[in-house]
């Protein structure tokens, strides 16, 4: 028995050894691999005008996945696409697929950001997390991206918070050939919780629980200067369809639809269909700031009030009701409430 037992040990154990000793091998060639795609793409990139640079290319992860780990990463865009300017301090490279059409990117801590013709200093992003999922098609172009940030700030050029989240996830995926006027260039989602804005937004706080964005983009976008290729857009019949905004900014929700487009001053103009509830505490807040007439709210609580229904669940008053953005004013159903600012958009 015990000769039988230390046969089949020696066999087991000689078994597992070759086991490990090819997992070992494969793991190796496919590291080897990956490290080699890596670079190629990287210099293709290069020879068509992008700047990319970091510290020489490690690859790790054995016993798991392999992973390429980059330190002091720079990539900076040809003015063709757009002249932006992105840095990390260190950025992991998960490859998803073998021919990285595929692939993760982790880059927590600390990131900047040169948007296209921004002279000075850059944008600072610093997050807990920082996932972003890339898919390219079969010539290497992006095709869809998605961000996945946890306990995110935003810095601007100055070094002053200008917002921060605790979770935020934005998707973005292009359409699979050339855009036409009914079907979409590009689906756009987003969603955050736990906003915190640095800015003033009296009468309301600046801690926003939830924010929910999913919308289709009507016609190509050209790079360039932001406001050039929005006029270029507004000038090719873009819109946007938004399939759903949810703004959870108490004591005011808002659930909506829409399309939103720009006029001739590139100043958003728009029309949705929309539940809103907590509308009478909001009135209430704009006339103690000063941003309505205690007339106007008047007529609008009343208005508003005639027309809302109650939840089944004894929640507050909700209203299903037109909501517009037409020369820089906000009209609720056919009152007209405030003065949207003005947006700048260089």
């Amino acid at each position: 028995m015990s000769s039988n037992f230390r046969r089949f040990a020696f066999w087991t154990t000689s078994a597992l050894l070759a086991a490990a000793a090819i997992y070992a091998g494969a793991w190796f060639l496919i590291a080897r691999q990956v490290e080699t795609l890596s670079e190629q793409w990287i210099e293709t990139q290069r020879r068509q005008g992008w700047t990319v640079s970091y510290q020489p290319m490690q690859v790790r992860g054995f016993p798991s996945w392999p992973q390429i780990e980059l330190k002091d990463v720079q990539v900076a865009a040809p003015l063709s696409d757009g002249g932006w300017v992105w840095t990390a301090e260190t950025a992991t490279v998960v490859p998803l697929s073998l021919d990285l059409t595929q692939f993760s990117v982790l880059t927590p801590g600390r990131q900047t950001f040169r948007a296209p013709g921004q002279d000075g200093a850059p944008w600072t992003i610093t997050a807990f997390t920082a996932v972003t999922k890339l898919g390219l098609d079969s010539r290497r172009q992006l095709q869809s991206t998605d961000l996945t940030f946890g306990d995110l700030e935003l810095l601007d050029p100055g070094g002053l918070p200008v917002f921060g989240a605790a979770r935020l996830n934005v998707a973005l995926g292009l359409a699979d050939g050339p855009s036409s006027p009914d079907m979409p260039y590009a689906r756009f989602v987003a969603a955050a919780d736990a906003i915190r804005l640095a800015a003033d937004t009296r009468p309301f706080s600046r801690s926003i629980p939830a924010l929910r964005l999913d919308v289709d983009m009507l016609g190509a976008m050209t790079p360039g200067r932001l406001s050039d290729a929005l006029d270029d857009w507004r000038e090719d019949g873009g819109t946007l369809e938004v399939r759903r905004f949810l703004l959870d900014w108490p004591p005011l929700r808002i659930d909506a639809d829409g399309t939103l487009a720009l006029d001739q001053d590139l100043q958003p103009i728009a029309a949705f269909s929309t539940r809103i509830s907590g509308f009478n505490e909001t009135l209430d807040a704009l006339v103690a700031d000063g941003r309505v007439s205690a007339g106007d709210a008047q007529s609008a609580t009343l208005i508003l009030n005639l027309l809302a229904q109650r939840p089944d669940d004894g929640g507050a008053p909700e209203i299903a009701v037109p909501v517009s953005v037409q020369d820089r004013r906000l009209s609720v159903g056919p009152i007209e409430v405030m003065d949207v600012p003005e947006v700048r958009w260089d």
